[in-house]
C-alpha cells in the first residue's frame, strides 16, 4: 500500500486488525495485524522512509511498539521503538520539516514533547515543546 490521499488505515479490535481505506470512505474487512492486541492507543504513518504506511501502538507501560508495512499489506513483527512514554495523547506528522515522521506526544503531566523521525523507525530524544496543556 502506497501512502496516497484515497487509501486510509484503520487499527482497531482486541486481535489486532487492520483495515485498509477503499477510498470511498469505506474500508475493507479487517484482517488480523496480531493477537493479544491490548494498546491504549495506535497511529499509522510512514515511520521507515518507504512510502508504505507502518502502525506503531502504545502499551499499557508506555512502550512504543513498531509494526513496519511488507510489500500486500502485511506487517512484520512488532519492535519496541521507545519506552517510558508516560502520554495522554499522541499524533503523528512531519513537525521538523525534514520529510520524516515525527511523534508528538502530551505527557500526563501537561507538557508536549516532539520526538524527531530517524526515518529508520526510531527517534531522536524527544524535546519538551510546550507546557500546561
Amino acid at each position: 500500500m502506497r501512502l496516497r490521499p484515497r487509501h486510509r488505515v484503520g487499527v482497531s479490535g482486541a486481535p489486532g486488525g487492520i483495515s485498509l481505506g477503499n477510498g470511498d470512505g469505506s474500508f475493507a474487512r479487517p484482517s488480523t495485524l496480531t493477537g493479544g492486541w491490548d494498546f491504549t492507543q495506535t497511529i499509522a504513518g510512514d515511520f521507515n522512509g518507504d512510502r508504505q504506511a507502518d502502525i506503531m501502538a502504545r502499551d499499557g507501560n508506555g512502550t512504543l511498539k513498531l509494526w513496519m508495512h511488507n510489500s500486500g499489506g502485511t506487517f512484520n513483527g512488532a519492535v519496541d521503538v521507545t519506552s517510558g512514554w508516560n502520554f495522554t495523547q499522541i499524533t503523528t506528522g512531519d513537525f521538523t520539516k525534514d520529510g520524516r515522521a515525527d511523534l508528538i506526544a502530551r505527557d500526563t503531566a501537561g507538557p508536549s514533547r516532539c520526538g524527531p523521525g530517524n526515518a529508520n523507525g526510531t527517534f531522536g530524544a524527544a524535546q519538551t515543546l510546550t507546557a500546561g496543556w
